[in-house]
């Protein structure tokens, strides 16, 4: 998300889902920036540059695709199932907009590929 912040260019947009039934815990960050994320070299003396490290360390899968106005980044993360919630979700946040209609201006590069990393037979988020 920090990322998001310091490097987008408009609105960004954060979702969080907890699907305790499926024990899985969803984070999605939509920005205005078309850019793919950068992963940085950081050393032990820098005070950043190690975010998209820190997620491909923790996530499951994770992974950003481009959108009509900028991108979406996500994350998916596996989370114990307790025995009480097996067999219900819960969004602990509204959903996320529809995305925009074809009428909508676009200010990003068709031509931009989304990258992903799955560690996972699991279909890709929403």
């Amino acid at each position: 998300m920090t990322n998001a912040v310091v490097h987008s260019e408009g609105l960004v947009l954060v979702g969080l889902y907890y699907h305790p039934g499926e024990g899985r815990l969803l984070l999605v960050v939509h920005d205005g920036n078309c850019g793919p994320p950068r992963r940085q070299n950081a050393t032990a003396d820098d005070e950043s540059g190690r975010g998209l490290a820190l997620v491909d360390f923790f996530a499951s899968r994770n992974g950003w695709e481009p959108t009509e106005r900028g991108k979406k980044v996500w994350a998916e993360f596996d989370l114990p199932v307790p025995a009480t919630t097996a067999g219900r979700t819960a969004p602990l946040g509204p959903r996320l907009p529809a995305a925009p209609s074809a009428s909508t201006p676009t200010n990003c590069d068709a031509s931009l590929r989304p990258a992903t990393q799955a560690r996972s037979a699991r279909d890709r988020p929403p």
